[in-house]
């Protein structure tokens, strides 16, 4: 996971507009850039409840049938319609 995040920063991808590993691409990516009137307050409202609804989720799964099979299962469903 680290390694995924770190080439997203420095630009590791071979995507249109690829620019190669450059100082400039880590800078440009490393803070976020809200667009079309988004704020923190706003992406966090929607993030917040898909990530809470998850753990929320397999947290249960000591009252679950067969936890193996329902929690990946309602993970995939709840990332899905989130």
């Amino acid at each position: 996971l680290s390694l995924t995040f770190l080439s997203f920063c420095i630009g590791l991808s071979d995507a249109e507009g690829y620019t190669g590993v450059k100082s400039s691409t880590f800078d440009a990516n490393w803070t976020p850039n809200y667009s079309d009137n988004f704020s923190f307050p706003t992406v966090f409202s929607i993030f917040f409840p898909a990530v809470t609804g998850i753990m929320a989720g397999a947290n249960m799964s000591g009252v679950l049938k067969n936890p193996s099979k329902s929690i990946p299962k309602g993970t995939l469903l709840a990332t899905i319609g989130s």
